[in-house]
């Protein structure tokens, strides 16, 4: 049976199997067939990496040439190297997330300002006041709801102006836009759930690097094999 890790615990010996499939790279490091074409560059970078450093430390662990704690040292610039390109696409990714967040909420903002312009002040100054007096009652805010899904200028209203102003609590005027612009501007929502998936990427991606130095080989005995002399 291949040793995929210098360790030799049973915790380190299941990380390392996780880190040599793909099925557990993708559990942690992103699906690159399904993530966001914006992501996926990154997303594989870093799986290459760590394939390529599982590859390297198994390797290593059968290298009669090295002792015990050269084979440690070799092992922690293998991980060192890989853990430096996983943080290199933690960064770009993080770039990504944020401006698909931008450019969602731009569009949200542009969607619901062109409604209320189309609309006029007054008109759309009356929207604010009917979702006030109907944000009174269950019966309105059922109300509320159907035309936040198909209303312009309904969600424009509840787009550009604040919870307390229509009398609603900030949960629920979270909400009302949110499936209003699911409806209405479903690209826009897409971006933002593409960023979500990208942000537990994000979480799972930097854990992952830590465990790499965790369990792949061992610090202490790195440290020994640093002390090696030429002669």
């Amino acid at each position: 049976m291949k040793r995929l890790t210098l360790n030799t615990s049973e915790r380190s010996q299941a990380f390392a199997r996780i880190a040599d499939t793909d099925t557990g790279r993708r559990a942690w490091l992103g699906d690159p067939e399904t993530a966001h074409v914006s992501a996926k560059p990154f997303i594989l970078k870093a799986h290459m990496a760590v394939r390529d450093a599982t590859d390297k430390v198994a390797r290593l662990s059968e290298d009669a040439t090295r002792t015990e704690a050269a084979k440690h040292a070799a092992a922690a610039k293998v991980v060192g190297k890989a853990t430096a390109d996983i943080s290199a696409a933690h960064a770009a990714l993080t770039v990504v997330a944020n401006e698909m967040d931008a450019s969602a909420m731009n569009k949200f903002s542009a969607y619901a300002n062109d409604a209320a312009a189309r609309n006029g002040d007054v008109r759309q100054a009356a929207i604010g006041r009917w979702i006030q007096e109907q944000a009174k009652t269950p019966q309105g805010m059922a109300e509320i709801q159907k035309q936040a899904l198909t209303n312009p200028r309904v969600l424009a209203e509840l787009e550009l102006s604040e919870s307390f102003i229509l009398g609603l609590a900030p949960e629920t005027h979270m909400r009302l836009r949110m499936d209003g612009m699911t409806q209405q501007v479903p690209d826009a929502v897409a971006e933002l759930k593409a960023s979500g998936a990208i942000c537990k990427t994000l979480a799972t991606m930097e854990t992952f690097a830590k465990d790499m130095h965790a369990h792949l080989y061992d610090a202490n005995i790195a440290k020994q094999g640093e002390t090696h002399v030429e002669i």
